[in-house]
């Protein structure tokens, strides 16, 4: 008995929020999305663009059947071209005629893709990137391909925001043991630690010396 397009758009939307992809670290996760929406969608190709941290510009971060677009880091500001245009528009794209007069990146079109669609990614209120496929067959992408490719696009735009806040957690403890002192004074009866307390403004930011029994004379200000 074959399924309805309810049942199959559920197996399919299934496919792409199974939780075994939680267990993934970020980039072997954005590779499966990518593959799974591209097979999803009977597409050939599926690529990833983030938004350069402190500018309007998009690179190509994680590509299947477009690895070229990566290897190349290929960049593109915020409205031009396709992903561009889905960037600053804010909305899905479907293209259904990929030349020079449509895209800004050559190697969509001497790929061979006749028609494309993408959505943006979203962190809270920003835009920070753009997920988009692609096929060589003439055959438009429809309504039912926008939702689920939207559905896709959450989750890698939560992976890349887990990527993030793991590289600045790891750079922040990185800064935090530089900050501690090499070396305690050794006083008998006294046992000193250190430890990082983040500041709450500018005076008292640092390294902040702890003991458990007693300050020392010199933490007093004496010689």
């Amino acid at each position: 008995m074959s399924k309805s397009p309810v049942e199959e758009k559920l197996r399919n939307l299934s496919a792409v929020t199974d939780s075994t992809l939680a267990r993934l670290d970020v980039e072997d996760l954005l590779v499966e999305l990518l593959e799974r929406v591209r097979t999803i969608l009977d597409a050939d190709t599926a690529a990833v663009l983030l938004r350069c941290e402190g500018s309007n510009e998009l690179e190509a971060r994680a590509a299947c059947g477009l690895e070229e677009e990566v290897r190349q880091g290929f960049r593109l500001p915020f409205g031009v071209g396709f992903a561009g245009s889905i960037a600053a528009t804010r909305a899905p794209v479907l293209l259904n005629r990929v030349d020079e007069t449509t895209v800004a990146n050559p190697i969509l079109y001497e790929k061979g893709i006749r028609v494309m669609l993408g959505v943006p990614l979203w962190s809270d209120d920003d835009v920070i990137g753009v997920l988009h496929v692609g096929r060589l067959e003439n055959r438009p992408f429809g309504n039912d391909d926008i939702e689920l490719l939207q559905v896709t696009a959450e989750r890698v735009a939560s992976a890349t925001q887990a990527r993030r806040l793991a590289v600045e957690a790891a750079a922040s403890r990185l800064l935090e043991r530089g900050l501690l002192p090499t070396w305690l004074p050794q006083i008998p009866g006294l046992q000193f630690a250190a430890r990082y307390i983040p500041g709450e403004g500018r005076s008292r930011e640092g390294c902040r010396l702890a003991s458990g029994q007693a300050r020392p004379p010199w933490s007093r200000g004496h010689a």
